[in-house]
């Protein structure tokens, strides 16, 4: 029996509760990047999360082709999106805005078998399917094919990828916020999103082009980095899923790696700055320690240490009352496997002068074998520090390092 699909199914914008929408939104760019290489004047627009997860419209406003993302772990039966997707289309039709020729294509992490109708979506390296831990060199990919087939040289296929990435996102965050806003209209998302949400494909075009030469500088750096984590927990997160199917387990901590994923999309340029800062704190956040700031281990080791503590409340930044008193906690990167806890306080302590934005943060988790009480004590051994030095993190309380078994023992 075929179920009925109400006119609201069809109408509803998933864009508020985007948990996957990194994926969502770099197939949207991808497509987007392969029309401007197959017609680089092409007078489409992209629109997500309006009609589909996300379409491409003609210069009169004709849906050209509809387009439906998964990143499903496990084999689920897409019976009804393959349904929702066609009664999509029949929807359309008949209010003017498709027609019959109008394309369907199915973006999936995994191989499928769609009916009659509807084309599993064939990815720049030539897959009809694309796992996220692979989507963002799909990205980087169809970037350079676009610069290869104009004969643009490019500086950085993978920063002018992680730029288009950002421009996606910052859209989707546009249409967020006039949805959240209290002074709001009182509209549905799917109607702030046909508003709002539409990128013409030349502004991608120009921006293509105006990027190609695009080194990472001050006024990239903090998308470039943001981007980085962002694609390294992506992949993390997928090597966990794909572990625990082959396992036949439940992967117990996707809520709290997309709880983080989402927290990190939201963050302007000055609260990603100052959370970058504090989960790096023994490093300067500058161009020249690039490297060191988005490095593999770091980003694994953030992703171990969610697995192994409850991190909605640290990382939405709620203080915690502890013996009468308020304290403040703050996730890191740090890991004392490879080297002394007293030399990374010293490390910390060196770089005091750029964290002001931890002067409030009593203690700083991280994966450590044990804790130190007060960073300031801990490097004594080590450093003559002057009583005086009012440019210290430590006054006028003390921040310490906390390992994550002394966080979930309350050994604090």
């Amino acid at each position: 029996m075929t179920k009925t699909i109400s006119v609201h199914q069809i109408e509803h914008s998933a864009i508020g509760s985007w948990a996957g929408y990194i994926y969502q939104g770099i197939c949207a760019a991808i497509e987007s990047v392969r029309l401007l290489i197959n017609d680089n004047d092409c007078n489409y627009t992209l629109y997500m999360d309006v009609y589909e997860d996300f379409a491409i419209l003609d210069a009169d406003g004709n849906i050209v082709s509809f387009h439906q993302c998964k990143d499903i772990k496990g084999s689920p039966d897409y019976t009804d999106a393959f349904n929702l997707m066609i009664e999509s289309k029949n929807h359309y039709i008949a209010q003017g805005k498709a027609s019959v020729g109008s394309k369907l294509f199915f973006h999936c992490n995994s191989s499928v078998s769609p009916p009659s109708g509807i084309d599993l979506y064939s990815f720049p390296n030539g897959h009809n399917y694309c796992p996220p831990n692979e989507i963002f060199e799909n990205l980087e990919l169809i970037v350079g094919q676009y610069f290869t087939k104009y004969s643009i040289s490019v500086n950085s296929k993978k920063v002018v990828a992680n730029s288009l990435a950002s421009l996606v996102e910052k859209k989707v965050l546009e249409v967020q916020g006039k949805f959240f806003s209290p002074s709001a209209e009182k509209k549905l998302l799917k109607d702030i999103a046909r508003r709002e949400s539409k990128i013409e494909l030349k502004e991608i075009k120009d921006f293509l082009n105006s990027k190609s030469q695009i080194s990472i500088d001050s006024s990239n750096f903090l998308s470039y980095t943001k981007q980085e984590f962002l694609r390294h927990l992506v992949e993390k997160n997928y090597e966990e899923l794909a572990r625990s199917i082959e396992l036949n387990q439940e992967y117990q901590h996707k809520e709290d790696v997309n709880h983080l994923l989402k927290t990190i999309i939201k963050m302007s340029d000055s609260e990603w700055n100052d959370f970058l800062t504090r989960i790096t704190p023994d490093i300067h956040i500058a161009i020249d320690e690039l490297s060191s700031i988005v490095s593999l281990d770091r980003m694994k080791n953030l992703h171990s240490l969610i697995k192994k503590i409850k991190c909605h409340q640290i990382l939405d930044n709620l203080y915690v009352h502890k013996d009468g008193e308020i304290e403040k906690k703050s996730l890191t990167t740090l890991n004392d496997s490879n080297e002394d806890l007293s030399y990374i306080c010293r490390h910390i302590y060196d770089n005091r002068q750029n964290l002001n934005c931890i002067y409030e943060v009593r203690w700083l988790i991280g994966l450590l074998s044990s804790k130190a009480d007060n960073i300031e004590d801990a490097i004594k051994a080590f450093t003559q520090i002057d009583p005086t030095d009012h440019t210290s993190i430590f006054n006028p309380q003390k921040t310490g390092l906390l390992s994550e078994k002394d966080l979930n023992d309350g050994n604090y």
